[in-house]
This record gives C-alpha cells, structure tokens and sequence, in this order.
C-alpha cells in the first residue's frame, strides 16, 4: 500500500484507499503516507477523487491524529 500511496497514477492511490478503507488499515505508517500524498498533491480539485477520498478518512472520524504533525 504504501508504495501505490506514492504512485503517479491517481487511480492506483484510489485504489489503495479503497483497501485501506476495506481492511480498516489505521497504523501510524499508513497515516503518515496517505498525509504526505495529499501534501504532495497541491490544490486539491473535485477531480481529484483520491485526495477527496483521503481527506474522508480524516473528517469522518475514522483516523485520529493525535500527536501526528500535518
């Protein structure tokens, strides 16, 4: 997951999301690189259904941050 996290190809990032999301992957290591993919990212665009995707998993509650910087 974390090597797809870092891929080009936004459909892969998508698609590793949809695994995380699915097997409820929440350690700290993943955390940290799906937050480095949306900083990588710039300007977030409706297009960009990955990054939409990434930023659910922080404002719907399902990772929490504590201690984490962003």
């Amino acid at each position: 997951m974390l090597i797809a996290l870092r891929s080009p190809d936004p459909m892969v990032r998508n698609h590793a999301l949809n695994v995380i999301d699915e097997v409820a992957e929440n350690s700290l290591e993943i955390k940290e690189a799906v937050i480095n993919m949306v900083k990588s990212a710039g300007d977030l665009d409706r297009s960009q259904y990955d990054l939409r995707g990434a930023r659910n998993f922080f404002l719907n509650g399902n990772w929490i941050l504590s201690g984490m910087k962003l």
